[in-house]
């Protein structure tokens, strides 16, 4: 819980600025935000590609990690859906990242 409010404490202090530059994407707030979102899904990605191919011997790392995965498309898709206002696909990275660290 504690890292879905840093995740949007941080994605709503990148939006912020981003306004107060007249909305520009490629302020410098802008260019973070850009890039840490791609770095992080790609990261995501990878970081689940290489769990499956490491550990696909054992019954219980492939489940929990289809859990993760499917976990993680319901978070993606649930920004996509608008559910919270203050939501973004990089606080659905920020978060997934976590979750696959733990």
């Amino acid at each position: 819980m504690l890292m879905l409010i840093v995740a949007y404490v941080i994605n709503g202090n990148l939006i912020k600025n981003v306004n107060i530059e007249n909305g520009e994407a490629m302020s410098c707030s802008g260019i973070i935000l850009i890039g840490s979102t791609i770095v992080l899904f790609v990261g995501n990605v990878t970081w689940i590609t290489l769990q499956y191919y490491y550990f696909n011997n054992c019954a219980f790392p492939v489940w929990q990690m289809s859990f993760t995965c499917v976990a993680g498309i319901a978070m993606y898709g649930l920004v996509l859906l608008r559910t919270r206002q203050d939501a973004s696909i990089f606080t659905s990275s920020l978060v997934l990242t976590y979750n696959l660290y733990l």
